[in-house]
Parts: C-alpha cells; structure tokens; sequence
C-alpha cells in the first residue's frame, strides 16, 4: 500500500472504531487492534490479545514502517462488541513525535517498553527518568521486578513503544516495592 492509502485507512479506522490488521517489514506477524491516535509520524493502538479476545495495552508504532493496513473481517470485531469490550482512547497522550509520547506515557504509565527493531532486536521495560539531546532515559526494571541502570535510547532509533498492558501492570505491582535508587547511566 502507498503511504497515502495507509494513511487513510488509519483514519478511517479511527473515526469508525474499526478492528484493523497492520503489517511491518520486519514484524513476523501483523498486528491487530483499535486506532485510539494516529499523528503525521506515529499510530497508536489498543492492541487485542488473540489468545484472551480482550483489549490489553497499547502499541505505538512509527507511520513510515507500516506497509499494510486492512480492516479486520473475521468474527473479532463482532465478539468484542457483544463481550463489551471497545476500545479505550488516552486523550491525554501527545501523539506529535517519539519524545512528546515517551513523555507523556511516562507520566500517565508507570512502565513502557522500548523497542529498537531495526538496531537491536531486545527491548526494555523501565520507567522514563529523563531526556537529552534527542534521546530518552530510561531505568530499567528487571524480569524479577528489580530496578536496573539507565539506559539512553536514541529517539530516531525507536521503532515501537508498548504501554498499560497487563505484564507491566504485573512487574510494576513488584518493582514499587523495591528501593529505586538512580544508579549509572549507560
């Protein structure tokens, strides 16, 4: 699809509340979900669990990595209607750019997780603690709920930012109970 096409559908999805399918070059399976925002450089969804058919979390990704978004003609979007599950928007969430989401995700989410698809295919859960010069820094929290370094992530650099689902809902219940001492930056 042309970008313009894509565009499109994104916005469609949006107004019409729509269950769509988006596909990445570098994803192994397209993504599923309601488009509760959508900006010039990033859409933002609140992403349907297959397995549980229940809305759990958002994904936010960049426009100019999306090749193919169709709308979702399977039973889904009829069962979510009638499990009365819809999607929930986050009006308070600043959809212009990477930094101006990560900054407000971070204020209105304890925990995100940060992906550099295309650079490093691992990611990072944590808390934002602060920004510079075109980069976020982020504290991670290990998978045993312990708070971790800082790391610096290069905003041009991140591909996907994942928020309010059930795991860091789970990890956050552990990692407030730990001591967070601010430790080096790396």
């Amino acid at each position: 699809m042309k970008r313009g096409e894509i565009v499109r559908a994104l916005e469609l999805a949006y107004t019409t509340e729509s269950l769509v399918w988006v596909r990445r070059a570098f994803d192994g399976r397209p993504w599923r979900g309601f488009v509760v925002g959508v900006s010039e450089t990033l859409v933002v969804f609140h992403v349907l669990s297959s397995g549980t058919m229940r809305l759990n979390g958002y994904t936010a990704i960049r426009l100019k990595d999306i090749q193919e978004c169709t709308e979702d003609d399977t039973f889904a979007p009829t069962a979510l209607k009638l499990m009365g599950e819809r999607p929930r928007p986050q009006p308070d969430l600043l959809f212009v750019d990477i930094p101006g989401l990560l900054s407000s995700v971070g204020a209105h989410f304890p925990l995100l997780e940060v992906y550099q698809e295309k650079t490093n295919p691992s990611f990072y859960i944590g808390r934002v603690v602060g920004f510079g010069k075109k980069k976020v820094h982020l504290q991670a929290v290990s998978r045993g709920g312990e708070w971790g370094d800082i790391h610096k992530f290069s905003c041009a650099d991140i591909t996907r930012i994942d928020f309010g689902d059930g795991y860091d809902q789970a990890l956050w219940l552990v990692a407030r109970r730990q001591p967070r001492n601010l430790p080096r930056q790396k």
